[in-house]
C-alpha cells in the first residue's frame, strides 16, 4: 500500500468525530483504521506515542503496512518543540530529577486516561497495546510499571525505562514488555536499556529485548515489520 492510498484510507474510515479528542480528554490524537477493518468493528486497541520533535501524522507511516485489522490511535506529545511535539524537557534536561520525573509521570498518567476512555467509548477487542519510539519508548516502558493493569503489551523502541519508574517488589506487573532496540543507537545507549530490563526481570516482569545489528536511533523498515508481527502475535491469541 503506497503512503498516498494509506493515508487516503484514513481519510475514509476515520469517522470525524473520532479523529480529535473528545472534550474530556487531555490529548489530542487521530485515528487510523488498518487490515481493511471498519471503524465500528470490535478491534484492538493500540495506542502509538511519537518520539520527540515529531508529530503523530508523521509517526502514522510505521503502521501503514499492518495487515491486522487494529484500531490505532496516533496521539500528540503536549508541548510544542520545534516543528513538532515533546512528551517532557529534553533527552538531559537541566532540571532535578524529581521535576523531570514529574513530567515523564504527567504525560504518562495522560495517556493512560486517554487510553481507558477510547477503550470504553470504541468498540474494542483485548487489552490495548501500547508503542512508540524514543521519548514514546520511554513512555511505553513506564506505563508498564506506572500503570501495570492497563495495556495487554508494550513494545518499546528505542527507548529506556527511566531509573524513577522502575517496578517494585511485592507488585504483580501483567504487561508483556518487548523492547525493539538499535545496536548503535547512541541518543539510547543499548546497554542503559539491557541494564533497565534485567532489573524488571528480577522482579518477575514478562520483559525481553530484540536487537537490531548495526541500527541507530532510528525506525528501519526491519523494525516496523518486528512491531508489526509482535501485534500480529497478540492479536491472534486473543
Amino acid at each position: 500500500m503506497t503512503l498516498s492510498r494509506f493515508i487516503l484510507c484514513l481519510l475514509v474510515f476515520t469517522s470525524p468525530a473520532w479523529a480529535t479528542e473528545p472534550p474530556q480528554a487531555e490529548l489530542t490524537h487521530i485515528e487510523i483504521i488498518t487490515g481493511e477493518a471498519k471503524p465500528e468493528q470490535v478491534l484492538p486497541l493500540v495506542i502509538a506515542l511519537h518520539g520527540m520533535g515529531d508529530r503523530p501524522e508523521h509517526f502514522a507511516r510505521i503502521f501503514q503496512d499492518l495487515k491486522t485489522p487494529a484500531r490505532v490511535i496516533l496521539v500528540q506529545a503536549p508541548d510544542p518543540w520545534h516543528r513538532g511535539f515533546s512528551w517532557f524537557g529534553g533527552k538531559r534536561p537541566r532540571k532535578p530529577r524529581s521535576v523531570y520525573s514529574g513530567q515523564v509521570s504527567s504525560s504518562a498518567d495522560r495517556v493512560a486516561k486517554l487510553t481507558r476512555h477510547l477503550a470504553q467509548k470504541r468498540p474494542t477487542r483485548g487489552k490495548p497495546i501500547i508503542t512508540g519510539f524514543s521519548q514514546g519508548g520511554m513512555l511505553s516502558f513506564v506505563l508498564a510499571t506506572r500503570h501495570p493493569n492497563l495495556f495487554g503489551l508494550s513494545v518499546p523502541l528505542g527507548g529506556v525505562l527511566p531509573s524513577t519508574f522502575l517496578p517494585k517488589t511485592g507488585r504483580t506487573y501483567p504487561t508483556q514488555v518487548v523492547a525493539l532496540h538499535g545496536q548503535v543507537d547512541t541518543v539510547m545507549p543499548l546497554s542503559r536499556t539491557q541494564t533497565r530490563i534485567k532489573r524488571m526481570k528480577r522482579v518477575g516482569m514478562s520483559v525481553e529485548i530484540e536487537v537490531f545489528a548495526n541500527v541507530g536511533h532510528r525506525i528501519p523498515l526491519k523494525m516496523q515489520h518486528r512491531l508489526h508481527q509482535l501485534i500480529t502475535g497478540f492479536v491472534e491469541a486473543l
